[in-house]
């Protein structure tokens, strides 16, 4: 699967739904006019994996959006890959590792002590350090 922003839009949906959650329009068009529903599940979270593992050190704004759709999943066998990415990109792809802690919070770990927000940089990347330090 070629990863771009309306396969992940309609993968993240796929991942909510099958969770119970429907959103309606446009999010079943989404869906519907997607080829996922094609692709084996095991090939999808492979394949965006491996976008995510391509792209992490480039720009692609793609890639938060890629590991945003992971933590959707509430994949608990993805929780070594999303702390390796946090690993990985603490210091040179700050939203990418805020959204890899945010999957990772969503399995049940805590790693921000309070509210935090994708701007709050600074108090993010200390806040990650120190779950990743223990």
């Amino acid at each position: 699967m070629v990863v771009n922003e309306t396969r992940l839009k309609a993968v993240t949906y796929s991942y909510e739904k099958a969770r119970g959650i429907s959103y309606g329009e446009p999010f079943e068009s989404w869906l519907k006019d997607s080829d996922i529903e094609s692709l084996s599940p095991e090939k999808i979270v492979k394949d965006i994996m491996n976008f995510i593992d391509e792209n992490l050190d480039s720009e692609n704004i793609l890639v938060p959006s890629a590991i945003f759709t992971l933590g959707k999943k509430h994949d608990a066998g993805l929780k070594n890959y999303l702390i390796e990415i946090m690993k990985k990109s603490l210091n040179s792809n700050k939203l990418a590792c805020y959204q890899a802690a945010i999957a990772v919070e969503n399995l049940g770990e805590w790693i921000f002590l309070e509210d935090t927000s994708s701007h709050d940089v600074e108090n993010n990347k200390i806040q990650i350090e120190i779950f990743l330090n223990q």
